[in-house]
């Protein structure tokens, strides 16, 4: 915690402690309990979110974090271009800083080349992705290769290379891309032919999950079938659900207490519904 927010802590809680002596009814002995209590979380928080470990010595909070907040506020207010803050945060800190919000783990964030290779090759093995994770993300990816970890990530790992080897890239990845590929140009023909307006993400998410679909399982949600991004109709299925279900599942990585926000909105308990509405594509 910095010098000054110390002394302003305790200066707080000393003027607290003052009134608290003159407080005649209950009601100013009440208000003066919870300034000290505050001035207390201050002073031993500082500006590391409620709820979240503190950083690594040597390792800055980033900025705009506040007092029991943390980042909290900042992430709210970036949401529309939160990669962007992320990079120029980043290039604030090019060692790595550190990322606090309410009730949630602490995240590290670096762009270090260094660091980046000591956690993806030179020391992976000793960082897991851990229960967080799963927690965050099992209902959707189940025990997949995102969320494994040890025996279970390498037995995946070489069963997912196995789909991308040379020889059935050339065979057969690459037709199916290829063929994809033409559907989409297909679905935007009219979109260019009319200046229609087109959107290109939903144009490009649907393209990337059929492709991926049916080169990895053999099946064909039909994303590239339904609408949005210069197509006709509403979309696909499969598509709207699995979209719907990644905004779920991203939400627990960002939200204070997301098992409670889960529980009184009811997204929690859509979530196993919206993966498997895609006329029984996912179980």
């Amino acid at each position: 915690m910095e010098p000054s927010s110390a002394a302003a802590a305790a200066a707080a809680l000393a003027a607290a402690l003052a009134a608290a002596a003159a407080a005649a009814s209950p009601a100013a002995r009440a208000a003066v309990a919870l300034c000290v209590l505050l001035a207390l979380a201050l002073a031993r928080r500082g500006r590391v979110a409620l709820g979240s470990p503190p950083p690594p010595a040597g390792v800055p909070l980033g900025p705009a974090a506040l007092p029991l907040l943390g980042h909290g506020l900042a992430v709210l207010r970036q949401r529309r271009r939160f990669l962007h803050w992320l990079a120029e945060a980043s290039a604030a800190h090019p060692g790595g800083w550190a990322l606090s919000l309410p009730f949630q783990p602490l995240y590290i964030v670096t762009t270090a080349p260094a660091a980046v290779r000591h956690v993806l090759v030179s020391n992976f093995e000793g960082y897991e992705k851990g229960a967080p994770m799963r927690e965050r993300l099992g209902a959707l990816l189940g025990g997949g290769i995102f969320v494994a970890d040890g025996a279970a990530w390498h037995w995946q790992r070489k069963a997912a290379a196995s789909i991308f080897s040379v020889a059935d890239f050339r065979r057969y990845v690459s037709h199916v891309f290829a063929e994809k590929a033409a559907r989409l140009e297909a679905r935007l023909a009219p979109a260019a032919a009319s200046g229609q307006p087109v959107d290109v993400a939903a144009a490009l998410f649907a393209f990337t999950l059929d492709a991926f679909c049916a080169a990895a399982f053999g099946a064909d949600p039909g994303a590239l079938d339904g609408g949005g991004g210069g197509g006709g109709g509403g979309a696909a299925p499969f598509a709207a659900a699995f979209d719907a279900a990644q905004g779920t599942a991203d939400a627990r990585f960002w939200w204070p207490a997301w098992r409670l926000v889960e529980a009184v909105t009811g997204r929690g308990a859509s979530f196993l519904p919206q993966t498997a509405g895609g006329g029984g594509f996912v179980r």
